[in-house]
């Protein structure tokens, strides 16, 4: 299981655990992607792409890397950037394996804070360690 804060995070930062599971019947893979997109840089052919052209942009490519990877599931939380930060949201209880999630100094916090949100619903539970990941463009 990877958390990203934003699209292509976990293709990124998850690379190892993808492929560690692909084509595998014994492993699966899940993918969490926490925030829609609707802050995506609007440059080049999405100059003129409107928040909610872009989260549909930024869905589709989620579940194309789903579809590619072999994922066993994509979970999309759609939540704001600015929920991301919020402790009144909360992901529900899970208990996977191994967490890779994104965590680093965004200027907005919105590694941090979602990585956080990841954190909450475990409480101990996963099973072989957590491993963060700072991606810097």
């Amino acid at each position: 299981m990877a958390v990203g804060a934003h699209q292509d995070d976990v293709e990124i930062m998850a690379f190892d655990g993808i492929l560690q599971c692909f084509g595998r019947k014994d492993k699966w893979f899940l993918s969490v992607t926490v925030t829609n997109g609707s802050g995506s840089p609007r440059t080049g052919v999405y100059a003129d792409f409107t928040d909610e052209q872009m989260m549909e942009v930024r869905r589709q490519e989620q579940k194309k890397a789903a579809v590619v990877g072999e994922y066993a599931a994509a979970a999309l939380l759609d939540y704001p950037s600015s929920a991301a930060k919020d402790p009144a949201t909360r992901p529900s209880e899970s208990h996977p394996h191994l967490l890779i999630s994104r965590i680093g100094d965004d200027s907005d916090c919105r590694g941090i804070g979602h990585f956080e949100r990841a954190l909450q619903p475990l409480d101990g539970s996963v099973g072989y360690g957590i491993h963060g990941a700072e991606l810097r463009g």
